[in-house]
């Protein structure tokens, strides 16, 4: 049994952050009406049977949806394909799909499963699970392959990137990839691991690791846990309480970041065989997470899904917040389903320092974008600022702020109705403060 600016040309607004407590806007979510968007492929199709977990990322206008799947998860092996949408919500199938599957050799010889997706300087980066042997649980390795079109022909490391721990560590059965994200100091992977089979009851849970270029990976490790199953690494999303509803998994999520941390969706449930659905969190660092008190947030539809919940992926576009799940109405029948959400603010935290210690401009918020979006920045001491936004050749189009400010933290909501598509770069001057970001605007 298989688990699994942009620029608010005639009036700019400021905003003062100083809310406290966490924001909590991303939890009110409204599933599609339509659901699943991906659905089973025709029959004796490579996904007539399972359509599981479609990883969407929004790129040149256009969402890609990677998705892995198969015509019977029984007797077939899982291979992944991809979709594209331009609005989201109806995706077309690639004609050639599967573009990745088991090479009948090494750590992915039987499948792939569990694609999460990058693109960085028009390279695609895929990350997958994957099992050198038929199993019936989800596999014990992690691979990365690279690709220049979404279609292929995909490149693959001859060497899991990162693979279970050690007997008796809490991530020695399984390792499953759920979200990569590149920061500014490399990148963040987010997995799913657990000590034992799923179809035995072995508790899931959610860890961490980070890599400087995204192939050489080190698993989050606290040195306060020195003794089994936590002496290699360390989970940095545990189970709920006894009785609670993510008392048995706390696994599958989505990560992104904000301004001002990290929030995430993921999913849950007090057992392995009962209902499973889908929470939220929120961290100041990555690492200490704090749940949402009134989850969970989103469980099945009984129309389509009425098993489990697996969060897959969110994309942010216009104001919106796109929640890809998966949806399972038998335990090896699965598609895939989409809730959405407003934005209506950033993510703030409790412990977010009054004066700022530092000079610091943030990645404007979202990005890339349609109409609006925010560039938020911090300011240790009163001084001249300026804010100024260049197009691809260097002319400015724009300065936002160009003034006297008291030490602070400042948030700017823009507009971008009268400018072009494509791209442009911020730049913050401060003293001897200067930074300068890129941003992305689509039509």
């Amino acid at each position: 049994m298989k688990f699994q600016k942009l620029l608010y040309l005639p009036v700019l607004m400021l905003f003062m952050c100083c809310t406290s407590g966490i924001s909590v806007a991303q939890t009110d979510l409204t599933p599609y009406q339509g659901n699943p968007v991906l659905d089973f492929g025709s029959p004796g199709s490579w996904d007539a049977g399972w359509v599981a977990f479609g990883r969407t990322v929004l790129y040149n206008g256009v969402y890609y949806s990677f998705y892995a799947g198969s015509p019977d998860l029984m007797t077939s092996p899982e291979a992944i394909g991809y979709a594209t949408s331009s609005d989201g919500i109806l995706f077309t199938k690639y004609e050639n799909n599967p573009v990745l599957k088991g090479d009948s050799s090494g750590f992915d010889a039987y499948f792939v499963s569990e694609p999460v997706p990058l693109i960085e300087d028009s390279i695609w980066i895929l990350y997958y699970n994957a099992s050198p042997a038929p199993s019936g649980e989800p596999g014990p390795a992690i691979g990365r392959a690279t690709a220049s079109d979404p279609s292929g022909p995909w490149t693959r490391g001859d060497s899991a990137v990162l693979e279970t721990g050690n007997a008796g560590e809490w991530d020695a059965s399984f390792i499953m990839p759920n979200s990569v994200i590149h920061t500014d100091s490399g990148y963040v992977m987010y997995y799913s691991a657990s000590i034992g089979p799923p179809s035995q009851g072995a508790p899931a849970m959610i860890g961490m690791a980070t890599s400087a270029d995204g192939i050489t990976w080190t698993k989050y490790d606290d040195p306060a846990t020195t003794d089994p199953p936590y002496a290699d690494s360390d989970p940095v999303l545990t189970l709920g309480s006894p009785g609670s509803w993510d008392a048995g998994f706390a696994w599958e999520c989505t990560v992104w970041q904000t301004t001002n941390g990290w929030e995430m969706y993921y999913s849950g449930t007090p057992d392995n065989f009962a209902t499973e659905q889908i929470g939220y969190a929120t961290s100041t660092d990555g690492i200490n997470w704090v749940k949402y008190e009134n989850n969970p947030i989103l469980s099945p539809d009984e129309s389509w899904a009425n098993l489990w919940l697996l969060a897959s992926s969110v994309v942010i576009f216009d104001s919106t917040y796109y929640l890809y799940y998966t949806g399972f109405d038998g335990f090896t029948s699965a598609r895939v389903g989409l809730a959405t959400t407003p934005l209506t603010g950033l993510n703030e935290h409790p412990d977010q320092p009054a004066v700022p210690s530092d000079y610091s401009m943030y990645q404007n918020f979202p990005n890339p974008f349609k109409t609006s979006t925010t560039i938020r920045f911090s300011v240790p001491e009163s001084g001249w600022v300026t804010l100024r936004v260049f197009d691809f050749q260097g002319n400015e189009v724009a300065t936002i702020v160009s003034g006297e400010l008291t030490s602070g933290t400042y948030q700017y909501q823009l507009d971008a109705n009268d400018l072009a598509a494509g791209v442009y770069f911020y730049q913050l001057q401060a003293g001897n403060f200067r930074q300068t970001k890129k941003l992305v605007l689509l039509k």
